[in-house]
């Protein structure tokens, strides 16, 4: 079971800016580890299944201002978030395909983690 103090990214509470989009809303934020939401978000971002040229190069953008402005190390909470996120019976087959392939990887969020390319 996936333990976390922020409700998690959505639609609702990401803004778009002349920097890149900024999360808002992340009141609860400070009751888990920091270190589990942010693993979760960079997982949950990643492996969405989202068509077209303009969402995934909006995805890059997104993971790049989270691994930019993050003041903690999710590398050690990623393969949990995986597992946690293959639990989601929402997810589609390209989704949990993804998931499967990341499941043993030991590396954090940063090569690989948005390449979609044999999806």
């Amino acid at each position: 079971m996936w333990v976390s103090g922020a409700t998690g990214v959505r639609d609702h509470n990401v803004i778009l800016t002349r920097r890149g989009p900024v999360v808002i809303d992340w009141c609860h934020a400070g009751a888990g580890d920091p270190a589990a939401d942010v693993a979760m978000t960079m997982v949950t971002v990643s492996s969405a299944d989202v068509p077209g040229l303009a969402a995934r190069l909006g995805r890059e953008l997104l993971l790049r201002g989270i691994r930019s402005g993050c003041r903690t190390d999710p590398a050690g909470r990623i393969q949990e978030a995986v597992r946690a996120k293959l639990d989601d019976p929402n997810l589609t087959p390209t989704e949990t395909a993804w998931l499967r392939r990341h499941a043993g990887v030991g590396k954090g969020p940063g090569v690989g983690w948005t390449d979609r390319s044999s999806c």
